[in-house]
């Protein structure tokens, strides 16, 4: 199975599945799927599109994370069963699996963080003691079930970064303009960002998060 413009075949990996959160939930009000991290190994590589020009730091035999929420059409080849999906449904990159080494990295612009209490406790209050659920999904912005929220995390692990191709053309040369989005943040820096826009993971006891660069608002100075 070949894969075509900036799409990736990837088996699915069940055995590498935590006992936790391994349910398929979807939104009663909007009939999807809703976000969740699951695993696949390489099967090909999409050579890329002019509308997301980024390959991805992959190989065939690599784990990735992907995003459940983003699913692509199941197939069977040879009797085993594949699933397609696009780069941005690419969370991270899984490094020796189910072992004392294990790590995972970040790909593209997807930043990944760890839950840090502590952390957010200094940077929001000396004084008032902040609860679990707002340690957790922040504080809300808005009344009644506003999404917005803001949360501090500590940063595991951070992409390369993607290009944007622009609309317009350059006078001079008259090719597309594109910049690299690279992202100005390192690991172990504590970033604020609105967990509405991540991808809840509870991986080996830790809970963390993959959320896109363009939705990390600020690092925090400690």
């Amino acid at each position: 199975m070949k894969a075509l413009s900036n799409q990736i075949v990837l088996k699915m990996r069940e055995d590498l599945e935590d006992t936790w959160g391994n349910v398929i939930r979807v939104n009663k009000a909007t009939g999807f799927i809703e976000p969740r991290p699951v695993y696949g190994e390489v099967m090909d590589i999409g050579p890329g599109d002019p509308i997301q020009p980024d390959l991805p730091d992959l190989k065939r035999g690599d784990v990735v994370v992907w995003n459940l929420a983003k699913i692509g059409p199941p197939i069977m080849e040879h009797g085993q069963p594949l699933t397609i999906v696009s780069f941005n449904a690419l969370l991270g990159k899984l490094i020796h699996p189910k072992t004392d080494d294990e790590q995972c990295t970040a790909i593209l612009d997807m930043v990944l963080t760890e839950y840090a209490p502590l952390a957010m406790q200094r940077a929001i209050s000396q004084l008032v003691e902040l609860p679990d659920s707002i340690a957790r999904d922040g504080m809300k912005e808005g009344p009644g079930d506003c999404p917005i929220s803001t949360v501090f995390e500590r940063v595991v692990s951070v992409g390369r970064g993607i290009v944007y191709v622009g609309n317009s053309k350059c006078a001079r040369c008259k090719c597309e303009l594109s910049q690299l989005h690279k992202p100005d943040i390192e690991k172990g820096d504590l970033v604020v960002f609105n967990p509405a826009y991540s991808v809840d993971w509870r991986r080996r006891g830790r809970n963390l998060r993959f959320t896109p660069y363009s939705e990390i608002r600020a690092k925090a100075e400690e």
